[in-house]
C-alpha cells in the first residue's frame, strides 16, 4: 500500500503502536513496516513540512523503542529538528535525545 495516504499523524500512531508492542513481547516484530515507513519518509524532498515536532520526535522514537535502527532516517529527521528547533517543546526534545543510533 502507498504510505503517502497516511497523514503523519497516522504514521507516528501507527509506528508507536507497533514500537510498544514490540517492547511489551519480544514475539512481535514488524521490521518490514518501520523499513517501508522510514523508505518513505526518506523518499519525501519536502523538509518534512507536514509533519509535526510531535510526529518527528514520536517516529523516531518509535524506531528507537522497536529497535528499528535506520541512521538516514535519524539523520533526516534530525536535521529537520535542528532547522526547526523553536518549534519543539522541551518534551518533544528530551524525546529525541532518548534516541538511539
Amino acid at each position: 500500500r502507498d504510505l503517502r495516504a497516511f497523514t503523519p499523524q497516522a504514521l507516528s500512531n501507527i509506528t508507536l503502536a507497533y514500537a510498544k508492542a514490540h517492547a511489551a513481547t519480544i514475539d512481535i516484530d514488524h521490521p518490514r513496516l518501520f523499513d517501508r515507513v522510514a523508505e518513505h519518509i526518506l523518499s519525501l524532498d519536502d523538509g518534512l513540512q507536514d509533519f509535526g515536532e510531535q510526529e518527528i520526535s514520536n517516529i523516531g522514537g518509535a524506531f528507537s523503542k522497536a529497535d528499528a535502527i535506520d541512521s538516514r532516517l535519524f539523520d533526516k529527521l534530525s536535521a529537520v529538528a535542528i532547522d526547526r528547533q523553536d518549534e519543539f517543546s522541551s518534551h518533544d526534545i528530551a524525546k529525541l535525545l532518548r534516541w538511539k543510533k
